[in-house]
């Protein structure tokens, strides 16, 4: 039996008006591919830029971050959180209450820059 998953604030490829090869002549869409809203799911949990940012204010730190989610080739998926240098004094201890906020393990880099743009860049789309 065929599954159907569409909600508010789903991203779909392309919405197909014409009559189908079976002859059905109902709108139907080629796939989902992400989410409008800066929430998306990487292994099995929910990633809201939120969690970081509570985080951060609890530290009282008020750095430019975003959180880049890949899925290497074949591989599992993973989550880095991009934190605009210069690194925190406790940057270990930064890392591991956000992993303890988001519950699962993520990848810390330190940059110059953070680029303008969303809090969250789901990259596996770009790779589908």
């Amino acid at each position: 039996m065929p599954i159907v998953r569409l909600r508010t604030g789903d991203l779909v490829d392309e919405l197909m008006t014409g009559p189908c090869e079976c002859g059905r002549t109902s709108p139907r869409i080629a796939r989902i591919v992400g989410r409008a809203s800066e929430i998306t799911k990487v292994k099995g949990m929910f990633v809201v830029p939120r969690q970081v940012q509570d985080v951060f204010r609890t530290r009282g730190l008020e750095r430019r971050f975003r959180l880049l989610v890949d899925r290497p080739e074949r591989g599992r998926d993973t989550l880095t959180l991009e934190l605009q240098g210069p690194a925190p004094a406790s940057l270990e201890q930064l890392k591991a209450d956000v992993e303890s906020a988001l519950r699962m393990r993520i990848d810390l880099a330190v940059v110059e820059t953070v680029p303008e743009g969303p809090l969250l860049v789901d990259r596996r789309l770009q790779h589908a």
